[in-house]
């Protein structure tokens, strides 16, 4: 995880212990100030599919942006569809490449 540009730069959103649910829309945020839309979304899903991560995302919970601030709650919906959503490793990117 310490590879990835978005927890080195933003360590009060992508938290090492225990993380708390990321804003929607945090994408838009971390391309806003400065990533690459590929270095968001792999920093994304290499965060977000982690089982601790779904973990989290449970009703009433809330959800922060970058720099640690609330930024909504995880609605009933969100948090059922992370209970039946399987975790999946992101894949390394190598794997990612097209030939």
């Amino acid at each position: 995880m310490s590879t990835n540009p978005e927890t080195e730069s933003y360590p009060l959103a992508f938290l090492k212990g225990t993380p708390k649910p990321l804003k929607v829309g945090i994408r838009d945020d971390l391309v806003s100030r400065g990533l690459s839309k590929s270095q968001a979304n792999a920093g994304l899903k290499a965060y977000c599919r982690r089982g601790v991560y779904r973990g989290c995302l449970v009703a009433g919970a809330e959800r922060i942006d970058l720099d640690g601030n609330a930024a909504g709650v995880v609605t009933d919906a969100e948090a059922a569809q992370a209970a039946v959503t399987p975790n999946r490793p992101a894949a390394p990117p190598e794997s990612r490449q097209h030939k």
